[in-house]
């Protein structure tokens, strides 16, 4: 089950993910606050939609900075989303659907 929101503002309509862990949140958050597409105004949070609680919430600046900050260290067990092309590709899937043919 998915237990994490990411809810990017940066443009006319939010973006939403779902992820199952808070390593896999902050590492798309990542991905998307250091983006080209994301700028110094644009708001992200991450929630927890099982306790119903924001983990994170702030402009893409201070996050980036506290995302930086957290040991990003992997045991043998666990899979390495930070490194993961998944986060990635949900970007661009979602950013994709966005545009229209004119």
């Amino acid at each position: 089950m998915k237990t994490y929101l990411v809810a990017f503002y940066g443009g006319i309509i939010p973006t939403f993910f779902y992820a199952e862990t808070l390593k896999e949140a902050r590492s798309h958050a990542l991905i998307l606050l250091s983006s080209q597409h994301c700028n110094r105004n644009d708001v992200l949070s991450v929630v927890d939609i099982a306790n119903d609680s924001i983990v994170y919430y702030g402009k893409r600046d201070k996050l980036i900075n506290s995302f930086n900050s957290i040991d990003y260290k992997v045991t043998p067990a666990e899979p390495s989303y930070f490194l993961s092309i998944r986060p990635v590709l949900n970007w661009i899937s979602t950013n994709v659907s966005r545009l229209t043919i004119g």
